[in-house]
C-alpha cells in the first residue's frame, strides 16, 4: 500500500495473474470437453475402417458412408468451435447495415422448413404486413435464426406444433420461436450441452452458445420461456426508421 507507481504496478500484475488463471482453467475446460466430444466419431471411424478389410462390396460402400459422415461431423465441430471462439475473443466484428428483419425472417424460415424431411408437424406463423427494420449484423442473425429453427424443428413433438412470431413492444422489435417438446433450461447456452434423449445426439452442442454470444455482441435481450406444453426462444432488437 504504497501509493504510488510501485502500487500500480503490483495491482496490474494481480490482475493479469488472476486473468491468466481464469483463461488457463477456461483452455483446460476446453481442451477436456472437446477430447471427450471427439472421442465418439474417432471410434466410430476406427471401428468401420478396420470393417473395411474383410468387409463384402455392399458394405464397403456403407461403412465409407459412415466414415465420411463421422468425419464431416468432427469438421463442423471444429469449425463451430472456432467461431465461438473467434467470436468471444472479439477476432470477429459485427458488420452492422439497416435490413427489414421480418424478410430475413421468411427467407431462414423457407430455407429450415420447406420439404422438411423431419417428424410432421404443425407450423404457424405471425408476422407483421410492413417491414421491420434494424441495425444488426445480417449474417450473424441469420445464423441465430437457423439455429433456434433448426432447433425448435429438431425437438417439436410428433404432429406438435411450432409458431414463429415477429411483434412490436413500442421502440423494440420482438422475435420469438414456439415448439411444443421439452421444457427447457439456461444450461442450453452452455457450450456442448446436449439432451440426454436421442434426438440430439447428431448436434455439435455449440449453436445455442453462437447464438448467445452473437446476440450479446448486438446488446440484445434474449432468453426462454418455458410454456405449457412446450417452450419459446425469444430476442429484441430496437427497431430503426
Amino acid at each position: 500500500n504504497t501509493k504510488d507507481e510501485l502500487q500500480t504496478l503490483g495491482d496490474n500484475l494481480n490482475t493479469t495473474a488472476t486473468n491468466l488463471q481464469h483463461a488457463l482453467a477456461q483452455r483446460k475446460e476446453l481442451t477436456d470437453t472437446l477430447s471427450h466430444e471427439l472421442k465418439t466419431p474417432l471410434g466410430v471411424i476406427r471401428a468401420y475402417a478396420e470393417g473395411l478389410k474383410d468387409a463384402v462390396p455392399d458394405k464397403q460402400i456403407v461403412y465409407s458412408q459412415v466414415i465420411v459422415e463421422e468425419t464431416e461431423k468432427m469438421v463442423g465441430m471444429i469449425n463451430a468451435l472456432l467461431d465461438l471462439s473467434s467470436l468471444e475473443v472479439g477476432a470477429t466484428t459485427m458488420k452492422m447495415e439497416k435490413f427489414d428483419f421480418v424478410e430475413l425472417v421468411e427467407t431462414v424460415a423457407g430455407r429450415e422448413y420447406v420439404d422438411t424431411t423431419s417428424e410432421p408437424f404443425h407450423l404457424s406463423y405471425s408476422l407483421p404486413d410492413e417491414p421491420v427494420y434494424v441495425v444488426a449484423d445480417q449474417n450473424r442473425l441469420r445464423q441465430v435464426l437457423h439455429n433456434f429453427m433448426g432447433n425448435a424443428k429438431k425437438f417439436v413433438s410428433k404432429n406438435g406444433n411450432i409458431h414463429i412470431e415477429v411483434s412490436i413492444l413500442e421502440s423494440l422489435m420482438q422475435f420469438s420461436i414456439y415448439n411444443d417438446g421439452p421444457h427447457l433450461t439456461d444450461d442450453v447456452w452452455i457450450k456442448f450441452h446436449r439432451d440426454k434423449s436421442e434426438i440430439n445426439r447428431n448436434g455439435s452442442g455449440l449453436g445455442l452458445a453462437i447464438s448467445a454470444q452473437i446476440l450479446s455482441m448486438h446488446k440484445s435481450e434474449y432468453g426462454i420461456h418455458n410454456k405449457e406444453n412446450g417452450a419459446e426462444f425469444y430476442f429484441m432488437l430496437p427497431i430503426t426508421q
